[in-house]
This record gives C-alpha cells, structure tokens and sequence, in this order.
C-alpha cells in the first residue's frame, strides 16, 4: 500500500471512530422509556388475555362441578331420600350449598332430610319400594290330586 492509501484508510477509521465514540446519544434513544411503553402495553394485554382464559376455564369448571353435584343430590333423593322425582327438591329454597359438608362433598344425611322437607313443603307423595300385591306369599295349598301322577303310572 502506498502512503496515500494508508492516510485514507486511516481517515475512514477515523469517521467511523468518531461515530462510535458518542455512544450515550444511540443509548438514550434506545433506553427512551416512551420507546418501550408499547412492549408493557403488549405484555400488559397479553396478561390480561391470559386472566380472561383462565377465569373463563375456571367458571366452566365450577358449573361443571355443580352439575355433577346436582346429579349426586338428585341420585341420593331418588333412592335414599324416597322422591319419586329428585328434581322437585330445587322447587324448594334448598341449594346445592345446603347440602354439602365442611369439605365440600355432598351429605347424604343433609340430601335425605331436605327430600323429607321437600315432600312436606310441596306435598308430594313419597315413593313407595315396591309393586303392592295383596296377600302376597298367602297361596293356598291346593291338595295334591292323582291325576298328574296318574298319567304316568303304568296300566
């Protein structure tokens, strides 16, 4: 390289160090905190999207839970609390937190006295347990007659 070349290249480092000597002016650009609020927004959004998914599974998985509930109580008033319709028992005032323990799952006991009150309340008639026969196991005995064992004696 010739002495002409070496003093241009050294003037275009030069330029170019000049550039990158002042550093804070690209930094405070960069750093501007009204440059970066539109990032938080989006974040902020994003979270808020999140809070509306998760409290939207969250209110589907109460309901859900509270149909099964309702299913167990109606299951319980049907056979054990003697309804002939389980569902009447929420004509009544009760509700499906009446009728659960300190944990949470449903009492049986609680479930057979508010069928007993539904029945009383709204005067239904209670489910019987059984076909009614009259004078059920009462055959008579009939006497034992010749003829079918007749039939097959020899002659």
């Amino acid at each position: 390289m010739t002495e002409q070349q070496i003093d241009q290249t050294t003037d275009d480092t030069t330029v170019s160090g000049d550039a990158t000597e002042n550093p804070d002016l690209e930094t405070t650009e960069i750093e501007n905190p009204e440059d970066t609020q539109p990032d938080e927004g989006k974040e902020a959004a994003k979270y808020r999207r999140r809070l509306r998914e998760t409290e939207k599974e969250r209110d589907q998985l109460a309901d859900q839970l509270d149909t099964l509930r309702r299913q167990v109580i109606e299951q319980i008033a049907g056979d054990s609390g003697r309804l002939r319709k389980p569902e009447a028992l929420w004509k009544t005032s009760i509700t499906v937190t009446d009728l659960l323990d300190d944990a949470g799952r449903v009492d049986s006991q609680k479930v057979i006295d508010a069928s007993k009150v539904a029945i009383t309340e709204l005067g239904l008639a209670e489910r019987r347990g059984g076909n009614y026969v009259p004078r059920e196991g009462n055959n008579p005995r009939v006497g034992m007659s010749d003829s079918w064992t007749g039939a097959f004696t020899p002659r």
